[in-house]
Formats: structure tokens, sequence, C-alpha cells
């Protein structure tokens, strides 16, 4: 038989994007909490995009 896992993650994060002459820029940085596991800010993540129409 399976043993079930409940888990209830949640994450949160704060991003911004400005515009260039060559394009929108968009920088993002993201926590979250899953298993038990503590918020650790040493796992965040850092996403960034650069958008360009041509």
């Amino acid at each position: 038989m399976t043993e079930r896992v409940i888990d209830h993650p949640y994450g949160f994060g704060a991003g911004f994007s400005f515009e260039t002459k060559a394009g929108i820029f968009s920088l993002n940085y993201a926590i979250g909490k899953q298993l038990g596991n503590p918020i650790d800010f040493g796992a965040a993540k850092i996403h960034f995009g650069f958008l360009n129409q041509f």
C-alpha cells in the first residue's frame, strides 16, 4: 500500500520590467516552500527576460 503525502506548497516573489531602446527587460525573484522544508533564501530563483519585436 502506498503512503499518502499531503503537502501545502506556496511561493512568493517580486519583479520589475523596464523599457530600453532595444526592448523590454524583466527581472524576477521567487522563493517557495514545500514538503516541510523551511524557506531558504539561498535556494531562491532569479529569472530574467528580454522581449524585442522586429
